[in-house]
């Protein structure tokens, strides 16, 4: 039995879907220079890294993050727990040899519901990822319908991914904020488009994509918050460009159907996470378990 399978099995007596989670109070804010620097973009160029738009960056306020139950310095737990849940994933990212190896630097966390912990997970996971020597994080809201992840980190009303998709004038490192932790940039979804799904799926989009894995911008590891996979159409998107997905589960709370089905809207020849959300200490050592398989073995789980 997969690790997967395992997963599924501690959630299969759940019942009823899961309730959406408390809004949260921003754990971030944003801060304008009053010098910006000089831009690649004032210079009509494209950056080489990703060095942040040049008038604005994220500051993290770091008791709010401990507040909010985030990864933050001094919560070796938590920090631990996620050490065990990037490590497959980081391995993944290692493996240079094709350009479609290459592809697993880019990660889709994402859900088979609302309210399991997707957003929570994508920060913790880029938190922790953004602590390797080796990688800097690109964390992106592509959660068009609902960005919690942008009114988490204070950027809800900055410009971001849609206003890239959209500007083929500019560039993307001028919509890229860096933040006050070191090698974690965060993209906002930006100015909401009721063609986001299109914009999404659009050539710029995956031009983006490949250069972002093709190490165009630097050494990158980009985690890409999607909304659930059973309510919109524009994970399927993004889940066609990421080499890896992560599948956040909420234990004892979503349907073990809602999570065979989420899995079966997932390319079967990709790695997926299985993150067990808040488990119990009879599920797991930790509240965050995790398996890493491949799609194609869970769906056995729901023959």
């Amino acid at each position: 039995m997969s690790v997967v399978e395992r997963a599924i099995r501690k959630i299969q007596g759940a019942t009823g879907a899961a309730r959406p989670a408390p809004r949260q109070e921003p754990v971030a804010r944003t801060i304008v220079a009053r010098a910006p620097r000089p831009s690649a973009e004032a210079a009509g160029l494209e950056a080489d890294g990703l060095q942040g738009a040049a008038d604005r960056a994220i500051d993290f306020d770091f008791a709010a993050l401990a507040a909010a139950g985030l990864l933050a310095p001094g919560n070796d737990r938590l920090a631990d727990e996620y050490r065990a849940i990037k490590q497959p994933i980081v391995r993944k990212a290692a493996d240079k040899d094709t350009a479609e190896a290459k592809r697993y630097r880019l990660i889709m966390v994402a859900s088979a519901l609302p309210g399991e912990g997707k957003t929570f997970t994508s920060v913790n996971l880029s938190l922790s990822l953004a602590q390797e020597r080796d990688w800097s994080v690109l964390l992106v809201d592509t959660d068009c319908r609902n960005p919690s992840l942008s009114r988490l980190l204070g950027v809800a009303d900055q410009p971001g991914m849609l206003d890239y998709l959209r500007a083929p004038d500019r560039t993307l490192d001028s919509f890229v904020l860096k933040t006050n932790i070191d090698r974690l940039y965060v993209l906002p979804v930006g100015t909401a488009d009721p063609h986001a799904s299109e914009l999404l799926a659009s050539e710029r989009m995956q031009a983006a994509c490949d250069g972002l894995a093709a190490g165009k911008f630097g050494q990158y590891l980009v985690v890409f918050d999607s909304s659930p996979l059973l309510l919109t159409p524009e994970p399927q998107v993004i889940a066609s460009q990421v080499g890896q997905v992560v599948l956040v589960v909420r234990a004892n709370s979503t349907p073990r159907a809602a999570v065979t089905e989420a899995i079966g809207k997932l390319d079967s020849t990709k790695p997926i996470g299985l993150v067990l959300n808040r488990a119990s200490a009879r599920d797991a050592l930790t509240s965050y378990a995790y398996g890493y398989s491949y799609p194609s073995h869970a769906n056995k789980a729901g023959e």
